[in-house]
Parts: C-alpha cells; structure tokens; sequence
C-alpha cells in the first residue's frame, strides 16, 4: 500500500473512530492533531497494541498511555500500561503482551501538545483471544 493510500485510510479510520475533546468538551475540529490510530490484534495468545499519532504543524509534545484491559461482563480491567512521552510531532509503538482467553481491548489516551493548545485523544479498538 502506497504511503498517500495508508496517510488517506488513517485519516478516514480517524473520522470515524476518534472523539476529540478539549478541557472536557467535545470540539468539533482537530487543532493539533492530524491523524490517530490504533490496532490490537491477538495470535497465540499474544496480543500486539500499535498506535500512532501524527500532530499537526507546530506540535512539540506527545504524552500519554496505551492501554491493555481484559473485558469481562462488560466490565474492564487494566492488564498491562505503557507510557508514552515523546518530544517529536509524531508517535508510533508498537507492544506485544501474553493473552489468556477471552476479549481484550486496547486505549491509546494522549495529550498533544502545540504552544499553548492542548488536545486530549483516547481511542480504542477491541479484539478476541480464543
């Protein structure tokens, strides 16, 4: 896949699974952050958390967690947090973490910082271990 064909597909995955919010109120347009993802995917038990982010010009500061929780009955527990700090408009990790069965859920919660302006982004994406 082209780099304009992967830059066009995280910003369409972007419209649809991001909610941005600022000091607690949705706003209605990015002002720091270009494009988010996220992605968990288990295979023997083993579950691989990737996130990226892509600020926009001007970002000095991108500072975070992703997270791994356990989903049972509908209720979440946190199995395993990284942390993220990176000085640098862009942000990519990628962890792998040992599963048991059942259904998992990645949270990618970071803070973006461009000047004065601070944009907060959680997304997440869940997936099954069998």
């Amino acid at each position: 896949m082209s780099k304009m064909r992967k830059m066009v597909v995280m910003v369409l995955v972007l419209a649809m699974v991001v909610q941005f919010s600022y000091c607690g109120r949705e706003i209605s347009a990015a002002t720091t952050v270009s494009a988010a993802s996220v992605s968990l995917k288990i295979r023997d038990r083993k579950a691989t958390c990737k996130a990226n982010v892509i600020g926009k010009s001007g970002v000095t500061k991108i500072k975070g967690t992703l997270k791994l929780k356990k989903i049972v009955n509908k209720k979440t527990s946190t199995v395993k947090t990284w942390d993220i700090s990176v000085k640098s408009s862009t942000m990519s990790m990628s962890k792998t973490y040992s599963t048991g069965q059942g259904q998992y859920k990645v949270v990618l919660s970071v803070d973006v910082y461009k000047g004065s302006s601070v944009q907060h982004v959680t997304i997440s994406q869940s997936s099954f271990s069998l």
